[in-house]
């Protein structure tokens, strides 16, 4: 009986493993992005909201406000990598 070489093919075709890793690096990328992006445009512009980079100000400014005889003239925070002092002036 005459022997036969097997051929084998040295392409690979690409298995469950790496299309998921194909899927999964490109949106873990997208997440870190989008969260870099959310977190710079929150620290940005104080858009009034009592959660996020301006929170604890606006929840304390907002509070002063709400007092009958007091009114906020000036109001303003220190602003470095965490907003860590607020204050406000009451004349």
């Amino acid at each position: 009986m005459p022997k036969t070489k097997e051929s084998f093919s040295t392409t690979r075709t690409p298995g469950p493993l790496n299309a998921k890793i194909f899927i999964v690096i490109p949106v873990l990328i997208a997440i870190f992005v989008a969260t870099i992006t959310l977190l710079k445009a929150d620290r940005e512009k104080n858009r009034g909201l009592t959660f996020g980079y301006y929170g604890d100000f606006n929840a304390i400014v907002q509070s002063l406000e709400q007092m009958p005889d007091i009114e906020v003239v000036k109001a303003g925070a220190n602003h470095d990598i965490f907003l860590k002092k607020s204050g406000a002036q009451n004349i």
